[in-house]
């Protein structure tokens, strides 16, 4: 009888170990679940960050042919400028 009582008792131990065993499984999957649904979500935002950046990338660079475009535009018109300066201190006005 004494046998059984502890073959009982080892049994009662076993489940109630399995039981924990299953609950911590259980506590591991969803955390797993929950880090891999923060990692879907960390991999969207750096997918939008990154279009964002080129966006950025290409404004900037549409900014510097603009800038350069500008810079030789002004440089054109100061020749200009010059020329008809020139031109203009040929001619004097006489006072009437």
């Amino acid at each position: 009888m004494h046998v059984v009582a502890n073959g009982e008792k080892l049994a009662t131990e076993t489940a109630a170990a399995l039981d924990i065993i299953v609950k911590n499984v259980d506590d591991t999957t969803n955390l797993v679940k929950e880090i891999a649904v923060a990692s879907e979500d960390q991999t969207e935002a750096i997918t939008e960050m990154t279009s964002k950046v080129d966006q950025i990338s290409q404004v900037v660079q549409t900014n510097s042919a603009t800038a350069e475009e500008l810079a030789a535009s002004t440089e054109e018109l100061a020749s200009q400028s010059q020329i008809i300066k020139t031109e203009i201190s040929k001619y004097t006005l006489k006072n009437k």
